[in-house]
């Protein structure tokens, strides 16, 4: 792994419809180009291990989603297509044509659906940890109840903080990647910029706020056994 793998990368804020987006680009110029979309409560540098992968034949595009990392907080409700839409702002703004979509999580339900959207600009789209089945009763409602209650805090709550850091940091993860044990102490300290559905609705929360302190993240690696 390189330590220095941001070495080469260019980082710029782009504007989109959805407020400045922090991009990070890199690998080589001339290569076809692979756009990586994070899952939500992650950046762009959760995609570490593929940059390196695929940064020696493509030209790799990673973002930092709407409302995280380094990109402006949210100031409204948004949805898959107002993503899409940004999206090709920011394939417009760096001249690329088509890209090879690649998503996880958040960002999987997005490669699900910008090729629908957008097929003149989609070379391939890759879904990672993501579903195109509707959401159960029980689901829409839990997720309703949980969306209002993070609305009403400026910070993630501790409670909610050990879940999510259950959910995306698990007991194999924290073994294998030790450089990953101190996101759940980033996590519990709250992150008002990454508000989501909570900035949307108080954006006052999030206005004049220095940026957010550089931290590591966990990071997905390539399967080279297939």
């Amino acid at each position: 792994m390189t330590t220095n793998w941001l070495e080469g990368v260019t980082e710029k804020l782009i504007p989109t419809s959805l407020g400045l987006i922090n991009v990070r680009v890199g690998g080589r110029c001339d290569g076809p180009a692979m756009v990586c979309w994070p899952s939500l409560m992650m950046d762009g540098t959760m995609w570490q291990y593929q940059y390196e992968y695929f940064a020696p034949t493509h030209r790799v595009v990673l973002i930092d989603s709407p409302g995280h990392g380094r990109s402006d907080a949210l100031r409204k409700i948004i949805d898959l297509k107002d993503c899409s839409a940004a999206l090709v702002e920011i394939l417009d703004a760096l001249d690329i044509d088509k890209c090879v979509l690649v998503g996880n999580s958040w960002g999987g339900m997005l490669a699900g659906v910008f090729p629908a959207y957008y097929p003149q600009r989609t070379a391939a789209a890759v879904g990672i940890n993501c579903t195109a089945s509707l959401p159960t009763t029980v689901e829409s409602v839990w997720a309703s109840a949980l969306s209002t209650f993070l609305s009403l805090h400026a910070k993630m709550p501790p409670l909610a903080a050990k879940a999510a850091k259950a959910a995306f940091v698990g007991p194999t993860a924290e073994a294998t990647n030790p450089e990953i044990r101190g996101v759940h102490q980033v996590r519990s300290a709250g992150r008002p910029e990454v508000g989501g559905v909570g900035a949307a609705q108080h954006p006052h929360r999030t206005q004049g706020r220095a940026p957010p302190p550089e931290h590591h993240q966990e990071r997905a690696r390539p399967d080279h056994r297939r």
